[in-house]
């Protein structure tokens, strides 16, 4: 009679609770919009894709002539593209860590590649002096300057001694031997010199990037879901607390359900952490709990940072949080749940369970490896399937890429336009 009493008391709790039901990227600008003002920016920003033309013009238009030489130097130096810098520095924003490289004066740099030069002409003379070697030896150490030495001692630079490439063998010489060793040492030095000289203008112009940003956000109030997370993150660590968070949410989190947690990216974790530490600590007052699902096999979101490895991480982070694993699929097929522990079941390192399926039904397992006429092989599998009385309702065509579904949805309309398709 007791346990009945309480359990009408837990019922009346969870029917008079607030229960909030939200995406990962929901939560995370509804923090923004509440906080808004501590980011120096207006609450009725627009979420949309950022057209990288468009941003690119007014970063370069923002920068002083200083700031401009820096990157077009670096640029044309390395054989960078303006693209590439801003995935580097999305990526260093999604990382959230700074690292402050040490200047490398490029007159250090200069004398190095000239000792290089000289002790790569030192081996190059005992080479070509040499009466006994092939001319393949010498064509090895056919250079005239710095970039074709580099292109030339790619097939025997990395050896141990100079008498370890196979067209230098005979040449006995002590002297070539010294001079291999400094040069190989000199080279790696040269190689750690240029990589950290190189990390200095990336992060030189990265703190003009996130500069320019910041006045970007203010100036036309648009954003991508990743710089929205980003500035959450940093808003939070600026002494935002999580009960002063909770307070202004107007909400309390006693109870916290994530799914799909597998595609969760590093940041998001970040965020949701100090939430999560606090309720499994269990160190609050009043009963709280923490549950969370993933299956690291159905990671998809790794093109928006998403990383399966945190599924583990979490479980391993904190000791008491206890695992089950759930062993009966309810969704899939016979064949195609043994085909999953067919597949997974053999891969090295993977720690795989098998699945029990609960299907009545058998399914179908095909797989192909298509040409590089790939839509018509992709339409000669459909039709084949409608015409063994498949169900178009039962017929879904995944890509990997946003794109290749208008590239699919073309060549359809042109070659079997009686085939109805539905992209959303």
């Amino acid at each position: 009679c007791e346990a009945i009493d309480k359990s009408f008391i837990i019922l009346s709790d969870f029917l008079n609770s607030q229960i909030n039901v939200y995406t990962i990227d929901k939560f995370v600008n509804m923090i923004l919009k509440e906080f808004s003002g501590y980011a120096q920016i207006a609450d009725n920003y627009q979420i949309k894709k950022i057209n990288k033309g468009f941003f690119a013009y007014h970063f370069l238009k923002w920068l002083d002539e200083k700031q401009s030489d820096l990157l077009i130097n670096f640029i044309y130096n390395e054989g960078k593209s303006l693209d590439s810098l801003f995935d580097i520095f999305r990526s260093l924003e999604e990382k959230n860590e700074y690292f402050n490289p040490k200047y490398i004066d490029k007159s250090s740099i200069f004398q190095l590649k000239n000792y290089i030069l000289d002790l790569a002409y030192r081996l190059k003379n005992i080479v070509e002096n040499s009466s006994n070697v092939a001319q393949s030896a010498k064509k090895a150490v056919d250079f005239v300057d710095f970039e074709s030495f580099l292109d030339k001692s790619k097939t025997w630079l990395y050896k141990n001694g100079f008498c370890e490439f196979l067209h230098f063998k005979k040449i006995k010489s002590e002297e070539a031997e010294v001079n291999f060793i400094s040069l190989k040492n000199a080279c790696g030095e040269y190689f750690r010199l240029t990589s950290q000289s190189n990390l200095w203008h990336i992060f030189e112009i990265y703190k003009d990037f996130l500069k320019f940003k910041e006045k970007f956000y203010q100036n036309y109030g648009q954003f991508e879901f990743n710089d929205i997370t980003n500035l959450v993150y940093k808003l939070l660590n600026q002494g935002i607390d999580k009960d002063f968070l909770q307070f202004r949410l107007d909400m309390k989190f006693n109870h916290l359900l994530i799914d799909e947690f597998q595609d969760t990216s590093l940041i998001q974790y970040k965020i949701l952490k100090p939430l999560i530490s606090e309720i499994v600590s269990g160190q609050s007052y009043g009963y709280k709990t923490f549950f969370y699902v993933g299956d690291v096999k159905q990671a998809i979101y790794r093109f928006r940072n998403g990383k399966k490895e945190l599924f583990d991480s979490l479980q391993n982070e904190f000791s008491n949080i206890e695992t089950e694993e759930l062993s009966v699929n309810f969704r899939s097929s016979k064949n195609v749940v043994n085909f999953c522990n067919q597949t997974f079941s053999n891969l090295d390192g993977f720690n795989y369970s098998k699945q029990i399926s609960n299907s009545f039904g058998n399914g179908l397992i095909k797989v192909q490896n298509i040409s590089d006429n790939w839509q018509n092989d992709l339409l000669t599998e459909v039709k084949y399937l409608l015409n063994n009385n498949i169900s178009p309702n039962n017929i879904a065509i995944l890509t990997f890429a946003n794109d290749e579904v208008g590239q699919i949805y073309d060549y359809f309309r042109e070659y079997a336009p009686e085939i109805e398709l539905n992209t959303e």
